[in-house]
């Protein structure tokens, strides 16, 4: 299951939403452009800043402090 960042990473800020929810990133270099799969683009709501984060990152389970 993908779990939403809880806050802007620039920040700290809790409101952040996905950046449109069908956004298509690409990358291009060496006259390729290719889509960026991997990654998904957030908005903070409060500040305006967009970040990045790898799908992987979302879809892990979140880390548990220790005891």
């Amino acid at each position: 299951m993908t779990r939403p960042p809880v806050s802007c990473p620039v920040c700290g800020r809790l409101i952040v939403e996905p950046v449109l929810k069908s956004f298509r990133l690409t990358a291009e270099g060496e006259g390729l452009v290719r889509d960026v799969h991997a990654m998904k683009a957030f908005h903070c709501q409060e500040q305006g800043h967009i970040f990045f984060i790898r799908v992987s990152d979302l879809e892990a389970e979140p880390l548990q402090a220790n005891a």
